[in-house]
This record gives structure tokens, C-alpha cells and sequence, in this order.
């Protein structure tokens, strides 16, 4: 029986879910893997016979290696199966016993499928690299592809920092939203807006484009207004570059970009669920369901669906989801395969806009549950997103894509803003009360030719690509300013919705396409060289009011190898981005500028299964807009900034059975040239923590009387926040959060768990800008209990 304080009060949701789960007819994603095996010693299996794909799957994610496999291989092919003790190359060759297939140990735990008389082949280069590049069923807190080295293979030939967080990551810590996911990613701070909405700063800088498979798309919206986070029952993996991402993506701030890569359909049909409850009174339900549409499987179709009820633990806080996906691929030849797909998300959500704080840097006593909020505040979403994309692979390895994609939503809510700090005498606050509303139209284009070539008796390769988007929104906005004050300590609530007063909507349009290339030249056996650039066109409207024809912003990095699982580089990269300010003519300022220097190391260890990398970074941006000292509301290009620091980052599997993952940064940012000479030499990202650790790892027990248990405990540490606002200062010092799972495999697919998060409940300010709004209480702690089946 589940105890009821887990459910809370909310029992008739608990049963509506029931009733979702039944009428959903799907069982869900996959537990994860309770076991991992060393290679070189024999491991206890026990693995049903069945068809030969979903045998391959199941052995792969037990044993913690990667076995890549165009599927056609497998169509049609049983395996008896596993049961007694087994090394990885004992499992794979009784698994395949009579089915004229073998493998090919790559190295660093990765096995390819060939058939038996073809072994000297090269696989790889002529089966769809989709199917390997997906990290669900390996069980590893490890993914080697990544988006952003698109053409480079391994994440160890990116000369950059970047973060993975795998779809058994993703699993293992209960993690449904974007929001969720990067607050787990090494160097990232999660910046609440209140009602799912977030911003996501990297190494100071906001992170403003987010791509689903490789296509720049833009970001979900930043404030308020913004969209909830994508839904992570969407995608298999979520890639973090830290560093410009401009080549690939055009126009942006220099923190980072963020790919999510979305699930794919399977030939093998699979059927998974996932149900979950929680403390605060919230439930969540998954079905997720991929197979075959044609006899040989070259047709193949997956669905996905999501239907959530959640409250807060801040007073009359709740929302609603429903969320849709699907997708459809069809082989045109072994080696060319096209994608068409879809997601549509229907979101009713009740906003809020966080705390006010007194005038002199204290902060209030209210309770982390108070609303400050009318009972008539509400928000509507509808984000949807379309894609088709073709991709062949050649026979030497290359490959050609293009993808495109277009995101539309529109929204609309209402809400009142506290508008001043608290009066200490009264303990008010002031209000306006605001509707605001609209839509987007995001549309993007990427396609490029990556080929390798021979020269001088060395393998080098080069990639040439053109992308272009064009983001157009039409908003709504009504205010009242009338809209009576509140006090904090006994908020009234129950007031009427208020006329409000419309401008003029406001229309924005903008464009931008570019030419990107990148050469990646071996120069000796030991040396890479990286070089590459982009020609960038961008304009803004809706008149094409200003433009930027012609920017180049170059790329350049050298890897160096010093033995074949570990290297060393260094890395230059421009930054362009644009701006909108104006200075005494009227005229747009010119884009800003500067460029990123960093110097790192990667390795691997454990043949591959454990990553680990370490960077220093120091970016200067310059040209930011400031105020004019003699114009009022003008600005000038004179702003310039600094950000600098360290960040190191283990992940994967350092020992059988154990899977971690541990992210330390240190950032310093400092603002060298502004308006206001007081200001130089302070942090001009103080929300951003000098000091940030993250922790999470497991221990899956095999065999004895925990056979099929597992316990996992994290922490997340920062160092603390500051703002300063109208001559006060706020500061949230140090604080850490605890979290711990417990999960047990009930039978082979089937897996239930207890995850906690903040489990000593500590009091903490999140986000802090001062003023009268957008401080944010980080989140109580709170309990989930999931249910996790697939069949």
C-alpha cells in the first residue's frame, strides 16, 4: 500500500491517473540497469530468448557497453538468450550463436554487429548512425556523439567543454523538464521566471538558443512570458556545450548552447510506461510505444504522451499538462533515411512572480507558501513543433543532412506584479495588475555535407553547412495601474479581474542565415588541427529596421593526443551578438564582440566507460550597451566584460555496479568598463555562484539478498548569490542540497523507486535581483514515487 503521505490529499487525481494509465494502454520507460559488468571477468545473466535485437539491448544495458547495429541486420533473428555466468565476449557470441553474426570490439566498451564472413568492414559507415546515437537501453551516465561536434565523432575531439546528461540519467534522477535537467549540469545556474518558466546561464552568460537535433531553433522565451520547459519524455539525451556555440548556431551569447535530441523510431517494438506520484499532491503518467509499420521494418513509427497534474508548495500553485509526440521514418536505401514528426503541448498553469524584499537588503519572513497572487491569475500555453529530415550516409564515412523544423505557440495569461520592496510600516506592497498575450513563429533550416578525405597519407575531413532561421512573434498587452496594494504578512486574494488598458500590439521579426565551415586537418599522428568559421547575415524588424551583412566570426582549436584515451587542446572563438539599443541619433549599436580562449584536457578511464575533462576559459565581451551620461534613454557601446574560471567534470561508471556523476566550476566574472565607474570591477553576473558543485551516484546491487536494489544519494553546493539594487544589497550565502534514491527491480523491466530531493528542507533563495519581484525560494523537499515498466 502507498502511504498516504506520499499522495497527500489529492486522491481523486491519483485515481484519474489510474484511469489515464489504463485507458493509455502503454508501459513505460525502461529502469535502469542494476548491473555492469567487467569485460574481462564472467558476470551472473539472466536474459529471455526472443527476437535478437531486443536480447542485444537488454545484454548491452546489464553490462554497461554499447553495441551498435543497423537493424536490418537483425529483422527476423531469435536468440535463445543468457541464464548462468558470462564474460561481455562469452554473452555476445552465445547471444549470436546461428545467426551468422559477430562483433567487432571498437575499444572503450563499444561493440558493432557484422555479419560473420565481413568482419574486416567498417559498419559504421554505411548503417544509420541514428541508431547508435541514441542513449536510451545502455544504461550509461556516458554518451560519446554529440550535435555539437557534428562530424568529429567521439566528444573527445571537440576541443570545448560540454556536458551530456543521458536518457539513464534522466530516468534515474526523475528528471521531466529542461529546468530539471540543467540544474544537475556542471557550470549551469537555472534562473526561475515563475510557472515552468527559466533562463540558463553558463559561465555568466545567458544561454539563448536551444536546438533539437543540431537545428538552432531559438529558446523557449526568457521572462514570464516565456514557455515551460520542454518536456523531457520527448528526448533521448540533452548535449550542454559551455563556450560560444556560433559556429554551428549563428548569432548568440557566448555562455553556451543546449541540443536536445529527440527520441527515434525502433524497428523492435517496444512498449513502456511511466507512472509517478508525489508529496506535494502532483501525478504524472508516460506511454511511450515504437515498433515496425512495415514487414521489413524499414518503415517505422514511435509515439509518445504525457499527461501531468502538479501542484507547489506555494499556495494555490498548480498546473496542467498534456503533451503529444510522434514521429515516422522511412528507409528510401540502407543508407538514406527520412524523418517526419511532431509535438504538440497543451499547458494550463497558475504563474506567479515570486517574492518582494525590504528597501535595506533585509529580506521578508513570510512563509516560503505565501501568494502574493489574485485568485484569477493564469496562464495558457500551446507550443507545437513540426520537422522532416533526410540524412545519407556514404560508404567512406561521410555524411550529408538537412533538416527542418518550425516551432509555433501561442500563450496568454494574466497576473498582478508586486511592483516595490516592502514598506516596514505598513507591509505593503505595490501592484499592477497585467494581461499579456500572443504568439510565436520560429522557423529553421540546417543543412550540411561532412566528408572525409586523404592527403599526404592521413584521414582529415571537412564540413560546410548553411543554416538559417527566421523568429517572428505578434503580442498583446494590457495593463492596469490601479490594481490596489497587498501585504505580504495577510495577503487578500479574492479580488475581481480588473479592466485593463491595450496598446498597440507589438510585431517583431527577425532573420538570420549564415555560411559555416569547419576543417579538421590530422597533423600528425598525434595532432589535430580545428579550423573553421562562419559568414553571418542577421536583420530585424518587422521592416528589416537594421541588418548585419556579412560577419565572420572564425573557430580554431588544437587537439593534441598523448595516448589514445587522453588528450589535450586549446581552442579561440569569436562572439557576435547583435543588439537592439539605441544611442543619441536613433541609430541601432553595433553587435557585440570578443571572442573565448580556453585550454582543457579529456580522458577516459575503466576501457571507456568513466569520462573525465577538465577546462579554463576566459571570455571578454565587449561593445555591451550602457546608458549615455548626457542622454537620457540613450545608450553607447561601451560596456566590456570578463569571465573567467574552471570547470571539471567525471561521469560514467568507475566500477561495476557504480555510476556518478560529479561537476565543480569555478567562475569570476567582472564588469571592466561601464557607465557607472562605481560599478567596474564588481561581478556583473552575480547570480551566478563563484563556487558550484554537483554530485549524484548509485550502487546497483547484483546477486545475494539485494539482488536488484539499488541506492543512489547527490548534492548540489553553491556558494552563494548577491545583487545589489538601488544602493541595498541582497545575498543568499553558501547553502547545499541533499537527494537519495532507492529503487527495486521487481522483474526484469519492471522497476519502482523513492527518489527525495532537498531531503533536510533547507531555506534558500534561489534567484535574488532585489526590488519587488523575481526573488525566488529554491524548492522545499519533496518525495516521488515512480513506477517504470516496459514489455
Amino acid at each position: 500500500m502507498i502511504p498516504t503521505s506520499i499522495l497527500n490529499p489529492s486522491l481523486s487525481r491519483l485515481r484519474r491517473g489510474i484511469l489515464c494509465s489504463i485507458l493509455a494502454g502503454g508501459a513505460v520507460l525502461p529502469g535502469s540497469p542494476l548491473l555492469a559488468a567487467d569485460a574481462q571477468s564472467a558476470q551472473p545473466y539472466t536474459i529471455d530468448s526472443g527476437p535478437l535485437a531486443t536480447a542485444l539491448t537488454a545484454f548491452a544495458a546489464r553490462a554497461g557497453v554499447t553495441v551498435q547495429f543497423d537493424p536490418g541486420l537483425t529483422r527476423g533473428l531469435e536468440s535463445g538468450g543468457l541464464d548462468g555466468r558470462y564474460s561481455v565476449d562469452s554473452a555476445l557470441a552465445t547471444l549470436l550463436s546461428g545467426s551468422g553474426l559477430t562483433v567487432v570490439d571498437q575499444g572503450n566498451g563499444v561493440y558493432t554487429l557484422v555479419r560473420s564472413d565481413n568482419t574486416s568492414l567498417r559498419p559504421l559507415e554505411v548503417s544509420a548512425d541514428h541508431y547508435a546515437n541514441q542513449s536510451a537501453g545502455t544504461g550509461a551516465y556516458t554518451f560519446e556523439g554529440s550535435s555539437f561536434g557534428r562530424g568529429l565523432g567521439e566528444r573527445q575531439n571537440v576541443p570545448q567543454s560540454g556536458s551530456v546528461v543521458t536518457r539513464a540519467q534522466i530516468e534515474d534522477q526523475n528528471l521531466t523538464t529542461l529546468r530539471e535537467v540543467m540544474q544537475r549540469v556542471t557550470g549551469v545556474t537555472v534562473e526561475d521566471y515563475g510557472a515552468g518558466a527559466a533562463q540558463f546561464l553558463s559561465r555568466g552568460f545567458a544561454i539563448d538558443t536551444i536546438s533539437i537535433d543540431g537545428v538552432a531553433t531559438g529558446s523557449t522565451g526568457n521572462g514570464t512570458h516565456g514557455v515551460g520547459a520542454p518536456d523531457m519524455a520527448l528526448y533521448d539525451r540533452v548535449e550542454v556545450l559551455r563556450g560560444p556555440a556560433g559556429l554551428l548556431q549563428g548569432a548568440g551569447e557566448p555562455g553556451g548552447g543546449i541540443n536536445l535530441a529527440r527520441k527515434r523510431a525502433l524497428a523492435d517494438t517496444t512498449r513502456q510506461f511511466n507512472s509517478s506520484v508525489d508529496s506535494w499532491g502532483g501525478y504524472r503518467l508516460e506511454a511511450d510505444l515504437s515498433g515496425a509499420l512495415s514487414q521489413d521494418g524499414a518503415l517505422r513509427g514511435r509515439a509518445v504522451t504525457v499527461y501531468e497534474e502538479l501542484d507547489s508548495f506555494i499556495d494555490d500553485i498548480d498546473s496542467r499538462k498534456t503533451v503529444l509526440y510522434g514521429t515516422i521514418e522511412y528507409d528510401l536505401a540502407p543508407t538514406t533515411t527520412v524523418s517526419v514528426g511532431g509535438s504538440a503541448t497543451r499547458a494550463d498553469r497558475v504563474p506567479y512572480v515570486g517574492w518582494p524584499v525590504g528597501p535595506d537588503g533585509e529580506f521578508g519572513d513570510f512563509k516560503r507558501s505565501t501568494n502574493l497572487g489574485s485568485d484569477w491569475n493564469s496562464k495558457e500555453e500551446r507550443p507545437k513543433h513540426l520537422f522532416i529530415e533526410l540524412e545519407h550516409l556514404f560508404a567512406n564515412g561521410g555524411e550529408a543532412k538537412i533538416n527542418l523544423s518550425r516551432r509555433t505557440g501561442d500563450f496568454d495569461y494574466k497576473l498582478n506584479y508586486t511592483t516595490t520592496t516592502i514598506d516596514p510600516e505598513t507591509n505593503e506592497v505595490g501592484r499592477i495588475a497585467l494581461n499579456r498575450g500572443g504568439s510565436r513563429d520560429d522557423l529553421a533550416l540546417d543543412a550540411y555535407l561532412n566528408q572525409p578525405f586523404r592527403l599526404m597519407d592521413r584521414d582529415h575531413s571537412v564540413l560546410v553547412g548553411v543554416s538559417g532561421r527566421k523568429n517572428e512573434s505578434d503580442l498583446y498587452t494590457g495593463v492596469n495601474y490601479d490594481y490596489p496594494p497587498v501585504n505580504v504578512y495577510d495577503p487578500v486574494r479574492d479580488l475581481p479581474l480588473p479592466e485593463f488598458e491595450y496598446g498597440p500590439r507589438s510585431k517583431s521579426e527577425t532573420k538570420q542565415y549564415g555560411l559555416y565551415s569547419r576543417t579538421n586537418l590530422a597533423v600528425t599522428d598525434s595532432t589535430t588541427l580545428v579550423l573553421g568559421g562562419r559568414l553571418s547575415h542577421w536583420e530585424t524588424g518587422p521592416d528589416s529596421t537594421h541588418e548585419e551583412k556579412g560577419q565572420f566570426t572564425p573557430y580554431a582549436g588544437v587537439i593534441q593526443s598523448l595516448q589514445p584515451d587522453l588528450s589535450v587542446y586549446a581552442s579561440f572563438a569569436e562572439i557576435f551578438q547583435p543588439q537592439t539599443a539605441t544611442d543619441r541619433d536613433g541609430k541601432v549599436l553595433e553587435p557585440r564582440v570578443g571572442n573565448q580562449f580556453e585550454l582543457g584536457v579529456k580522458g577516459q578511464l575503466n576501457q571507456g566507460r568513466l569520462d573525465y575533462s577538465a577546462a579554463l576559459f576566459r571570455i571578454i565581451d565587449e561593445n555591451r550597451a550602457i546608458a549615455d551620461a548626457l542622454i537620457e534613454d540613450a545608450s553607447v557601446a561601451g560596456g566590456k566584460v570578463r569571465s573567467q574560471g574552471l570547470e571539471a567534470e567525471l561521469s560514467g561508471r568507475p566500477l561495476p555496479g557504480v555510476d556518478v556523476v560529479i561537476g565543480y566550476a569555478y567562475t569570476d566574472t567582472e564588469l571592466l568598463e561601464d557607465a557607472d565607474e562605481n560599478a567596474e570591477g564588481k561581478p556583473f553576473a552575480p547570480g551566478t555562484p563563484e563556487h558550484s558543485l554537483k554530485l549524484w551516484g548509485q550502487y546497483g546491487f547484483a546477486g545475494g539478498s539485494l539482488n536488484g536494489l539499488t541506492l543512489g544519494a547527490g548534492m548540489e553546493y553553491s556558494s552563494g548569490i548577491h545583487t545589489e539594487r538601488d544602493g541595498a544589497r541582497y545575498e543568499q550565502g553558501s547553502y547545499a542540497t541533499l537527494s537519495a534514491r532507492a529503487a527495486y527491480q521487481i522483474e526484469p523491466g519492471t522497476t519502482v523507486s523513492l527518489t527525495g530531493t532537498n531531503l533536510t528542507d533547507r531555506h534558500y533563495y534561489s534567484r535574488i535581483i532585489g526590488g519587488g519581484r523575481q526573488n525566488y525560494f529554491g524548492d522545499p523537499s519533496q518525495l516521488v514515487l515512480a513506477l517504470r515498466t516496459q514489455f
